[in-house]
């Protein structure tokens, strides 16, 4: 709805990513380790990444239980990031204490990458009695989530961002 740009205009905000070497789309979630931790003991997960993951090959690089840091179901992939408790830990809240920290679901066009300045050669002209020659490359660039403005918001400030190709939530654990 044009009045409201926080109502779902039927265009999806986020798609999954193509795998062509396995001819499969899937999303890529990052969790915590107390999120990771809780969803790697769900029964349902734990009974999935147990019994349904193939475990042809090398079994101490293809099998779940030896590999360890991914789980997958259901067309994502779960992936422990210990930094996102580390850094992004909102702490205690509520009466049962649990700990509160972000999940990123991420589809296509979740991230970007920016360029500032082109890459550059350099060289460093002066060295030490002519021993040393430095040769270098200088560029400018960034990596990023990408967060658009709703079409129907002019003027729009960081409030009206809205997440682009992937999902932030928030996950308690205990």
């Amino acid at each position: 709805s044009s009045a409201n740009p926080g109502v779902y205009n039927g265009r999806p905000k986020i798609t999954p990513w193509e795998i062509e070497e396995l001819d499969e789309e899937m999303y890529v979630c990052f969790l915590g380790d107390g999120a990771f931790r809780s969803l790697q003991n769900d029964p349902v997960m734990y009974q999935a990444n147990r019994d349904a993951r193939a475990r042809e090959g090398d079994p101490t690089s293809t099998n779940p239980i030896f590999t360890g840091g991914a789980l997958l179901f259901d067309g994502v992939l779960y992936k422990n990031i210990p930094e996102i408790t580390q850094r992004l830990n909102l702490g205690t809240i509520g009466t049962a204490s649990a700990n509160v920290e972000p999940f990123f679901l991420c589809g296509q066009a979740a991230l970007a990458y920016a360029t500032g300045q082109m890459p550059r050669p350099t060289q460093l002209e002066d060295g030490d009695y002519d021993f040393v020659t430095g040769l270098g490359i200088e560029a400018q660039y960034g990596v990023g989530k990408i967060a658009k403005a709703p079409l129907t918001v002019t003027g729009a400030t960081v409030g009206d961002l809205v997440d682009w190709g992937m999902v932030t939530g928030f996950v308690a654990t205990t």
